[in-house]
């Protein structure tokens, strides 16, 4: 594991003395103070590169990057986003990725999800990432404009590496349709969600998980989660082609798969190197 080389604490203190002669009101004072503690806060979490965990048996969240401090103070808070609203979740929870596969098969699951959306119905806190201006438009969201707001996305957001516990921060029952786990035993559910492919980890309705338990992720080119799903699907398709299944995993992920065939053919045009 690596830390962050830059010591913001020290920066924080500088910037402070630079500007010591400056009257300045409490308010304003103590908006650096805050500044200067966000700084410390964002600093605390360590780093670990994707490379030298376990991506079988790891848990993942993601989030913006703004959200970095609040949660080195408060951990992960539940809540329902616009994503969990697409899913018509009622519950406030924090989602968990299951393994690398699981990180894959989501952005493959929002990418192809946003594909579905009409204009208006695009999530509020997403459209800043379109190049949108009328969002009372009933048409469905053009595939380009997907591929470019969730790129602009992805590169916005980062990802914690989780412990999460069963029993703790997930249940094993919340994982499947009610109905459908009536006709199971505890232990048949148990043994279906440790071999089974569920991917998509809900966290127990209204509980927070500790900042004690998270870690943030980061890649030899840089710590988005765009840097993080590059990494794990180029992996991925390394992998299978080993094997002979690189068709099977580009059908299994192609919305993911056409995301960055759309980037890396756009930069082959520009003249650039993906």
């Amino acid at each position: 594991m690596v830390k962050n080389e830059i010591s913001t604490s020290a920066l924080g203190k500088q910037v402070l003395q630079e500007i010591s002669d400056t009257p300045l009101t409490d308010e304003t004072k103590n908006e650096m103070e805050k500044q200067e503690l966000e700084l410390q806060q964002q600093s605390s979490l360590e780093q670990v590169n994707i490379s030298e965990i376990d991506l079988n048996n790891s848990y993942f969240h993601f989030t913006t990057r703004d959200n970095l401090g609040r949660i080195s103070r408060e951990g992960l808070k539940p809540q329902i986003g616009g994503a969990s609203k697409m899913k018509n979740e009622k519950q406030s929870r924090v989602y968990l990725s299951r393994g690398g596969k699981g990180i894959i098969e989501i952005k493959n699951s929002f990418i192809r999800e946003f594909k579905k959306l009409r204009v208006c119905d695009i999530p509020e806190e997403y459209r800043m990432y379109f190049d949108i201006k009328d969002y009372s438009s009933q048409e469905q969201v053009d595939e380009k404009k997907v591929y470019d707001a969730m790129e602009k996305r992805f590169k916005d957001e980062i990802y914690f590496q989780v412990s999460a516990k069963e029993g703790e921060d997930f249940i094993i029952e919340d994982q499947y349709n009610s109905v459908f786990a009536e006709d199971f035993s505890m232990e048949s559910l148990r043994k279906m969600f440790e071999q089974g492919p569920k991917r998509d980890i809900k966290g127990k309705a209204n509980h927070t998980i500790s900042p004690k338990q998270l870690t943030r992720l980061t890649t030899e080119k840089g710590d988005t989660a765009f840097d993080i799903v590059n990494y794990l699907y180029n992996r991925l398709l390394e992998n299978a082609k080993k094997v002979g299944k690189e068709d099977s995993v580009k059908l299994a992920n192609s919305d993911l798969n056409s995301f960055f065939e759309y980037i890396k053919q756009r930069e082959i045009d520009a003249g650039e190197k993906f």
